[in-house]
């Protein structure tokens, strides 16, 4: 029904256009759904692409994200750990899930340092934190 309004992108989101490989520890539960993802290093084999937030945004030819929804299994840690910044005032809104206990490490620090002195507005929905540009 979305007709020509979508394009499908099958890459991942990062900090940078990279190649990422399977984090070999399982995450969590070690569904699928909780897979985590690294970047390759030489010789691995790449099991997919990534894309970074402002090369999704400067493709889609409009010039802000009205609702940024992100649940990425701790690879929030990477999303907002560098290169955000020139993209990350161009979000009205943010609902992400952070995880503390990933591959990644303290993604609550790194996303908190990301957005300071940025204008949102935070709270906090069970697992889901919400940030609304004030």
């Amino acid at each position: 029904p979305y007709g020509s309004r979508v394009r499908l992108v099958q890459a991942g989101v990062w900090s940078h256009a990279t190649e990422l490989t399977v984090v070999d520890a399982p995450y969590r539960d070690g569904r699928q759904w909780s897979q985590q993802y690294r970047e390759r290093q030489s010789g691995e084999i790449a099991v997919i692409s990534t894309i970074d937030v402002e090369t999704l945004l400067v493709e889609s030819g409009y010039p802000r994200i009205s609702i940024l929804k992100m649940d990425v299994e701790g690879a929030e840690g990477v999303v907002f750990g560098s290169n955000f910044e020139r993209w990350i005032d161009r979000v009205d809104n943010i609902a992400i899930e952070l995880h503390d206990d990933s591959y990644f490490g303290d993604c609550t620090a790194i996303f908190s340092k990301a957005i300071a002195g940025r204008g949102f507005k935070v709270t906090k929905h069970g697992d889901v934190t919400l940030c609304r540009r004030s």
